[in-house]
């Protein structure tokens, strides 16, 4: 979910939609984070597993278990 997030604003940032006034400082430190995490050995990263992604993954669309993992998705429109 992390690196598809950066990736839109990286997109975003490319389009010339966010970051206007200073797109080149906001593209290099999204690059950092993005870098950050892929080398973060915390993050437990599994390139081979498998994962859920979904196209508006934001906190108002996930239930959370007992347990802080995601336990469903949810996403309705009204």
């Amino acid at each position: 979910m992390y690196f598809h997030n950066l990736d839109n604003i990286l997109k975003a940032i490319r389009m010339g939609t966010i970051y206007r006034d200073r797109p080149l400082f906001e593209y290099l430190a999204h690059l950092e984070i993005k870098d950050w995490l892929m080398n973060d050995k915390s993050m437990d990263l599994d390139e081979e597993g498998t994962y859920l992604w979904h196209p508006d993954s934001h906190s108002d669309n996930m239930m959370i278990g007992d347990d802080q993992e995601i336990s469903s998705m949810i996403d309705w429109q009204g």
